[in-house]
């Protein structure tokens, strides 16, 4: 009874997930598609057209949001692998002949409902939201204020859609299922859901990339002024010394950033286990 009541806590979850997923994966690109094709000026930190990308906060968004597509995509093609290597070994009992999809043998041994390239990519999303949440809390709403952080496209991509990226990652632990064997060993390498002190580095790569994007195009066409100032968030306001030292911290909090989620996600995931 037990087993049976957790298999059905689980696939609630799962689903909840799901659904969750795919509500983040099609608004960030909704309202991305209608901040592209606005005319007129932007608002607040944001511009229409392909000029929208320049800022961190559209292009975190949009990976968290590839992200939990990705997740979605992976946990579809790894359950339609299982059902058919399920019927294989049921076709097999039987003497029938087997379904033949490529790949289901395979996935018969696999650890987790997800891939870990998805599972991987899916906590650098989570953390790129995070990092953005807490810079336009702590660092920007102290300067511009709630009215003009948190208008039009900048609600969903200052506040709800990093909230639910970091709330489906939190799911993801309740939703998964493993074999009791990678379950009770508790390693990186073993247990397919847990993430190591090293992968807390790989949200760091996406914010190295567009700091030297940032400091380059400045460095080639000048900081200019506002409002077509090529320092849109106004790191270099004060100088290159203080713009290299925000950075910088930009850089640190990114990796605590990571530290808490995977500290608080492995949590979550040994009191599911």
């Amino acid at each position: 009874m037990r087993i049976g009541k957790e298999w059905r806590k689980k696939r609630t979850i799962s689903r909840v997930w799901l659904i969750l997923e795919a509500v983040i994966a099609a608004g960030v690109l909704t309202v991305w598609i209608s901040l592209f094709f606005r005319r007129g000026p932007g608002g607040f930190l944001s511009s229409p057209g392909i000029k929208s990308l320049r800022y961190y906060t559209v292009l975190s968004n949009l990976a968290a949001g590839a992200a939990s597509l990705c997740c979605v995509l992976s946990w579809l093609r790894r359950s339609r692998a299982k059902r058919a290597c399920g019927a294989d070994a049921k076709a097999a009992e039987r003497g029938e002949q087997q379904s033949g999809l490529p790949g289901s043998a395979c996935f018969c041994k696999e650890e987790a409902d997800i891939s870990r390239a998805a599972l991987r990519f899916r906590f650098v999303g989570a953390v790129m939201a995070l990092t953005t949440f807490m810079t336009v809390a702590l660092f920007f709403l102290p300067l511009y204020g709630w009215s003009r952080l948190y208008a039009g496209e900048n609600f969903w991509f200052h506040l709800v859609f990093p909230l639910l990226s970091m709330t489906g990652f939190f799911l993801i632990p309740g939703a998964m299922r493993t074999s009791a064997g990678e379950a009770s060993s508790g390693t990186p390498s073993s247990d397919p859901l847990r993430f190591s002190m090293k992968e807390t580095l790989l949200p760091i790569l996406p914010v190295l990339l567009y700091g030297a994007c940032y400091s380059i195009n400045i460095l080639i066409n000048g900081k200019g002024t506002w409002p077509k100032s090529n320092d849109w968030y106004g790191f270099l306001h004060w100088g290159w010394g203080i713009g290299w030292c925000i950075f910088s911290g930009i850089i640190l909090a990114t990796w605590l950033a990571g530290m808490l989620m995977r500290a608080a996600y492995h949590k979550i995931l040994a009191k599911t286990r």
